[in-house]
This record gives C-alpha cells, sequence and structure tokens, in this order.
C-alpha cells in the first residue's frame, strides 16, 4: 500500500513538472518563426498576364511579370527576422538578371515580402504587405490542409473595389503560403474594369506558383481554382450536348416511332 501511495505520488509529480516545464515550450513552438533555412531555394513560374480585350494595356501589377518565365530565390542569410537571399530572374527573350535582396518577416519591410512570411501563422493574424510602417495590414482567412499542395496551407482570400479616372476597378486576390516555411505557394489576381472610354470594359488575370523548392515536393497538378473553371466550362458543355441531343430526339420521326413501340 504504501508503495503503492509513493508511485502515486511520484507520478503526480512527474506530471505536474511537465504541465508546468513543458507548456511554455508548446507555446514557443506555436509562435510564428522563420521557416526557411539557409540555402533553400524556391523557384516560381507558370506566369499567367492576360487581358481581355487583348488591345488594352496591361494593368500596373501585370506589366511588371509579362515577360517573365521564372524567378528563383536562395537564402543566403538569416539574422533574427531578417532573410537575405540571391534572386535571379529569367525572362521570355533568355536573358537573365540577378541581385542581392531581404526583407524583415516581422515587419514586412524590403523586397519580396508576398515569397516569405513568418512560418507558423494561424488564421486572423496580421501580415504587413507593404510593411509595418505603413499601418497596412492583411488578416489570414483560415490556415488548412490544401488538396492541390497536399500540405498546411495559410490563406489569404480578398475582394474590394476603387475608382480611378472615372473607371471602376474590382479586384479578387487569392493567395496562398506554406505555413511551415512561410514561403509562397500561389498568387492569383482577378481585376475588371467598367467605365471609362476606349477599351473599358477589360478583365484581367495574374497568376503565379511556386515550381521547385529543396523543403518538399511540388505537386505538378492543376491549381483548385483551375479545375474548377475546368468542371463548370464541362458541365456547361454536357447540358449543352444532353439539350441537342433531346431537340433532335424530338424531332426525329425514327426515334419517335421507336417510342411509342417501346410505350
Amino acid at each position: 500500500m504504501k508503495k503503492t501511495m509513493k508511485h502515486l505520488l511520484a507520478l503526480t509529480s512527474l506530471v505536474v513538472f511537465l504541465l508546468t516545464y513543458t507548456a511554455p515550450i508548446l507555446n514557443v513552438a506555436a509562435a510564428a518563426y522563420v521557416g526557411v533555412e539557409l540555402n533553400n531555394y524556391f523557384t516560381y513560374g507558370k506566369f499567367n498576364v492576360w487581358i481581355d480585350p487583348p488591345t488594352a494595356p496591361l494593368l500596373p501589377n501585370q506589366q511588371k511579370f509579362q515577360n517573365i518565365t521564372m524567378i528563383n530565390f536562395t537564402v543566403t542569410r538569416i539574422s533574427s527576422w531578417d532573410v537575405m537571399f540571391k534572386q535571379e530572374v529569367t525572362f521570355k527573350n533568355g536573358t537573365t538578371t540577378s541581385f542581392d535582396g531581404g526583407v524583415n518577416l516581422e515587419t514586412g519591410l524590403g523586397q519580396g515580402y508576398l515569397f516569405f512570411i513568418q512560418a507558423g501563422l494561424k488564421k486572423d493574424e496580421m501580415i504587413y504587405p507593404g510593411g509595418a510602417s505603413l499601418n497596412f495590414t492583411w488578416r489570414l482567412n483560415e490556415t488548412r490542409t490544401d488538396p492541390k499542395w497536399g500540405r498546411e496551407i495559410c490563406f489569404y482570400n480578398s475582394t474590394h473595389q476603387w475608382w480611378s479616372q472615372n473607371i471602376l476597378f474590382y479586384r479578387s486576390t487569392v493567395i496562398k503560403w506554406d505555413r511551415l516555411t512561410g514561403a509562397l505557394l500561389s498568387l492569383e489576381e482577378r481585376t475588371a474594369a467598367y467605365g471609362g472610354q476606349g477599351t473599358y470594359p477589360i478583365e484581367a488575370v495574374l497568376y503565379y506558383q511556386l515550381t521547385a523548392t529543396d523543403r518538399f515536393v511540388v505537386s505538378e497538378s492543376s491549381p483548385p481554382e483551375m479545375m474548377t473553371l475546368i468542371i463548370i466550362v464541362g458541365a456547361v458543355l454536357v447540358g449543352t450536348l444532353v439539350v441537342v441531343v433531346v431537340k433532335a430526339s424530338t424531332s426525329n420521326p425514327t426515334k419517335k416511332k421507336w417510342k411509342r413501340i417501346k410505350e
């Protein structure tokens, strides 16, 4: 009986110790952190810059990506929240350019912030797309396991509209980051403009995604947004085909005779 009591007391003390000293560690582990590591590389491609009508001028956010086929980041140094990298850009004409850059993941100051954010962020936590000094924040909509990437992601989705020179602009933005590393997975921006003179209304799309990294295997399947579009278009085509077949069968005397016989 005494041995049993001693064992229970020892077990109780161990539980109290674990709860007291490991809970803070778990809390720290759950907080935001720098997810990239030295010499990691992240390559982006599948750039899609599209506008309709084709004669319309590209929007400013499209212009800087219209001639790019690939962007590669290689992490060269990490100091606290500062991530330094070498950025290499490949253009459609085959030329390349490279430069050194960096970003502070806590404040968003620097170059390439949307390509890298803090890792471990959760739903409703803030990021600073223009730098914290601008007092402009985005609130993450959710964190979830994404079927395309097979990884847990941070997800941002927004729609907003604004007026410029009597033209109404409407934009939908969908951005996904890998929650473990904080690296950008994909960005999709759809913009519509109405009013004004000349080529308006217009519709524009900007899309690019991660294509390779040494941190995990990148899926080559179509983005869920594109798959949804394919399914919708497929459903419309099938529905149209069914209507055509039904109309053809009802207007065909042979089909009508066969139907009467069957009845």
